[in-house]
């Protein structure tokens, strides 16, 4: 066991070399049985050796070239880096998206997007393919049967996704029209025909209701409408339904 002073000297080295990336954090991790004048020494002298600019290199799949900003083009990039960074920015900084990236190598390693560039690495990146397994969970696992829900404003869109064989369906906003406890559609109903289930003060002030045809639950335009109402206002006005 390690005495109070020895795990505080630990600590200590591991705060001021931190910045230098989990690489070299790994070999502190492999030196652990070595006395710590050596281990001290030797990390001394990564921390000598590590520039303050190094350079990378990259290697996109051509289902990600597409992505690739201009200047960032050709089949190996050469990227030069000035500060510990992750393999995700890196590869967002060459413009493609990490939601399009399904597996990564580094120097033939599998990795994930929180690995820390290191001097001279090599990098392969490949585009997600649902058809190959071992993605090293880089994105969630595609459904067997995808299907897709659209606005009825892409109507024209929806068709020809019909066309390639690809379930769509068509939906439409109509706001007030089901039940927020059991999705149910909301009926128009007699006041006449709920007096019975209505407070008294409810039947005095209110005339229109509206009755849920699945669970039954009442709904009628109470104090809190005007927030709803501003709250569909919103939602709706960024959609495109401002007529609504």
């Amino acid at each position: 066991m390690c005495s109070p002073e020895r795990k505080t000297t630990n600590k200590r080295l591991f705060r001021s070399l931190f910045v230098l990336g989990e690489a070299v954090l790994v070999n502190v991790i492999g030196l652990r049985r070595s006395s710590r004048s050596s281990r001290i020494i030797i990390l001394a002298s990564k921390f000598r050796n590590i520039p303050h600019e190094f350079n990378v290199h990259l290697v996109f799949s051509p289902g990600l070239r597409f992505f690739l900003r201009e200047g960032s083009k050709g089949e190996t990039i050469r990227r030069r880096l000035s500060h510990a960074t992750t393999v995700k920015d890196v590869i967002e900084s060459c413009g493609v998206p990490h939601t399009e990236v399904g597996r990564i190598e580094v120097n033939g390693t599998a990795v994930d997007f929180d690995y820390r560039m290191f001097p001279g690495d090599n990098v392969a990146i490949e585009h997600v393919n649902p058809e190959r397994t071992g993605n090293f969970g880089l994105q969630p696992e595609p459904g067997k049967n995808p299907a897709f829900i659209a606005d009825e404003h892409l109507a024209k869109l929806a068709r020809r996704m019909r066309v390639l064989g690809i379930d769509t369906h068509l939906f439409s906003i109509n706001p007030f029209s089901r039940c927020p406890s059991c999705n149910g559609f909301l009926e128009t109903a007699d006041k006449n025909s709920l007096l019975h289930r209505l407070e008294p003060k409810t039947r005095l002030y209110y005339r229109d209701f509206f009755l849920c045809g699945s669970c039954g639950k009442i709904y009628w335009r109470g104090s809190h409408a005007e927030k709803l109402e501003d709250f569909v206002a919103d939602i709706t006005g960024r959609c495109g339904y401002s007529e609504l």
